[in-house]
């Protein structure tokens, strides 16, 4: 999902553009980096592409809407993510019935503000902080819809760097290469784990995490901080315990025999 993230970053950084995502339009290389299309702006005309009806943002067909593109590649990108997650039995069950209507029936959930999708926290499968976050992307109303795709990058990744110790451990010093030079929108994500390895025990993780987005929504309420720092508080001092540990291994040192 961060190198998805990225890659559309990196596709908007010059210009404002639709990233055309859907998933067999989003494709891995073998060296880690992912490559999406874009949809290049027309000077001239109304005429656009929606790319995939399935995967199109509620407010792009209104003209009165302004940075329509940035909105919609944050919804389109969570609703990707939602259905990944959400796996292939249930999404099916959830929207069958807007499938079997084809690209009208499409068009018309995503453009109805009352249509919601369920919420991905229901699955209990990932972190309530995964959910959220990806719960606020797919968000019908653009005012209140996570729309920072840098700052969510840097939080997922944040949250992977944590849920990996094991593999900071075995190798600190890994990074990522140099993207290669090639005319697609690549995005390569560059690995800085082992920071956060010494801060597990000392800082406050999960609304350090949480506040790489939040400066980027005004409309987001104190309040939304608040509770995400009560909702991980558990998860927080399991890490502090976890980071302690790691810390107090690497100053002892190998244990010498003799």
């Amino acid at each position: 999902m961060v190198s998805v993230l990225e890659a559309i970053a990196k596709a908007n950084a010059t210009e404002e553009r639709l990233c055309d995502l859907d998933p067999h339009k989003v494709m891995v290389r073998s060296d880690g980096g992912v490559e999406i299309s874009v949809h290049k702006p027309f000077d001239a005309g109304k005429t656009f592409n929606i790319g995939s009806a399935k995967y199109t943002g509620p407010e792009y067909l209104d003209e009165k809407i302004p940075n329509k593109s940035k909105l919609s590649n944050a919804y389109i990108a969570g609703f990707l993510f939602y259905e990944l997650l959400l796996g292939r039995k249930l999404f099916d069950v959830q929207f069958g019935g807007v499938n079997q209507s084809g690209n009208l029936g499409w068009l018309a959930w995503h453009a109805d503000i009352k249509q919601r999708a369920a919420p991905l926290s229901e699955t209990k499968r990932y972190p309530v902080f995964v959910c959220r976050v990806i719960d606020r992307m797919i968000e019908k109303n653009p005012a209140n819809r996570l729309v920072d795709i840098d700052g969510i990058a840097r939080a997922f990744g944040s949250v992977s760097n944590v849920t990996m110790v094991h593999k900071i451990v075995r190798d600190p010093s890994s990074s990522g290469s140099p993207t290669p030079s090639t005319g697609a929108i690549i995005a390569r994500r560059e690995s800085k784990l082992r920071p956060w390895l010494a801060a597990l025990g000392e800082q406050k993780l999960w609304k350090s995490l949480w506040k790489h987005v939040a400066p980027n929504e005004p409309q987001l309420r104190r309040g939304s901080i608040e509770e995400l720092d009560h909702m991980f508080s558990e998860a927080e001092e399991k890490l502090k315990k976890l980071g302690s540990f790691f810390s107090a291994s690497q100053a002892r040192g190998p244990k010498v025999d003799g």
